[in-house]
């Protein structure tokens, strides 16, 4: 076996007086990556910790929960780590002309036209993924991708599986209304305009 696929690399460092640990560690199969990231939590003061796990599969590296996550609850805290020139396939937008890059797990959390998480924004820049619905360990976590774009390039075929699925992602544009506000508060903060809300424009792909 690879020394790699033996390495367990642990990282401490104090932020505001609180101890945070990333515990990132590398098992066999070496596909496997375990997070474990403890948060502040600030209403109790306390660290939560938050476990997500990510494995290769056919749609790429995907994240899964390591354990099960209440409806409501922080499933993973994204950080931003770059600010983008433009959209890219794999970022994210935060404002109508500003878009991010995430650190992981966040980046590699994949699209659902049927997500159990939904997005807040955080002070850190960027987004929290919440639990729509009680989630299981074991099981994928994913987002709607077009609950922070306004136009999205990302998937042009979409292979979610879900019997709503959308086919591709055109962006929160030109989601049906119906959709708009079936996500509540779980939506990027600039799309909550009412004009975003309401109006519903027809996609044109050439």
């Amino acid at each position: 076996m690879r020394a790699i696929d033996q390495l367990i690399l642990l990282c401490r460092w104090i932020i505001d007086g609180q101890l945070h640990c990333l515990c990132w560690t590398l098992q066999t199969p070496p596909q496997l990556l375990i997070y474990k990231i403890r948060e502040k939590n600030e209403s109790m003061d306390l660290a939560s910790l938050i476990d997500v796990k990510v494995k290769l599969t056919n749609k790429g590296r995907s994240v899964f929960a390591s354990r099960s996550f209440s409806k409501g609850e922080t499933v993973v805290v994204g950080r931003r780590v770059m600010i983008l020139p433009q959209r890219t396939n794999h970022s994210f937008q935060i404002d109508f002309d500003l878009h991010i890059e995430l650190d992981e797990p966040a980046r590699l959390i994949n699209h659902s036209c049927s997500p159990n998480t939904g997005v807040r924004n955080n002070k850190f820049g960027a987004y929290d993924f919440v639990a729509l619905v009680d989630i299981t360990e074991g099981n994928e976590i994913t987002w709607d991708y077009e609950t922070t774009e306004f136009v999205s390039i990302a998937v042009p075929e979409c292979g979610c599986g879900s019997p709503s699925c959308r086919l591709r992602t055109h962006g929160f544009k030109f989601l049906p209304v119906k959709i708009k506000k079936k996500y509540g508060e779980f939506i990027a903060d600039y799309l909550k305009d009412s004009t975003c809300l309401t109006e519903e424009s027809q996609a044109h792909f050439f």
